[in-house]
């Protein structure tokens, strides 16, 4: 098993990772697109493991048995999302039901997309620091312009997360807590690969 925290860093953290997506913009399965020799899930995955902060969920919905297999030789927690097709707000509500129910301990999570390739485990263990150090009990990521996950939320939150609905994403919770906001820098934000101009782009090196 994977040792789950680092030294020092207080309370585990969990990393839910959303990845039950059709990819209907894609037109195959984003979370099996090869980026740097390996698929994008099983590198997101990777680095969520080896940010060391605490359990890894994966939500899987659409092709989930394909991108089980990818998975299958890491230590995660997998959790089907039976609604996938419903949006995002689903996989968060599988996601975090699935800590209350089987990791009633955890006392933090961090929210990651399945298609922000730039994510690293720097941000992850950077998003967790300012978390303790600020006691801010929401953590998210400003690209710049905009702010997005991947986004921190403590347990007082975890509630208005399971209240979410269809398109309905993590950040409506975010802005209706802006008291208890705070922000790490994460300029690759602004790169997700949601359709193939999107991936070559990013292939080639140019932002998407």
């Amino acid at each position: 098993m994977q040792e789950h925290r680092q030294d020092n860093q207080g309370p585990e953290t969990a990393i839910i990772i959303l990845a039950a997506g059709g990819s209907s913009r894609m037109g195959s399965p984003k979370q099996l697109l090869g980026i740097g020799g390996t698929s994008l899930i099983s590198r997101l995955a990777g680095v969520a493991i080896t940010a060391s902060l605490g359990p890894v969920l994966v939500v899987l919905g659409a092709n989930s048995d394909q991108i089980r297999e990818e998975l299958r030789h890491l230590d995660i927690h997998f959790v089907f999302n039976e609604e996938w097709s419903e949006g995002i707000a689903s996989s968060i509500r599988s996601g975090f039901l699935y800590l209350q129910q089987n990791l009633p301990e955890i006392n933090a999570a961090i929210v990651m997309l399945a298609d922000q390739p730039l994510v690293d485990v720097p941000l992850l263990r950077r998003l967790a620091t300012a978390s303790q150090d600020s006691g801010h009990s929401i953590i998210t990521c400003d690209y710049g312009s905009v702010t997005g996950p991947p986004t921190l939320f403590k347990r007082k939150h975890f509630t208005a997360l399971l209240e979410l609905h269809g398109d309905e994403g993590a950040k409506k919770v975010v802005i209706k807590n802006p008291a208890s906001l705070g922000v790490v820098p994460f300029a690759g934000g602004k790169t997700d690969l949601d359709t193939p101009g999107d991936y070559f782009k990013f292939l080639r090196g140019e932002d998407t």
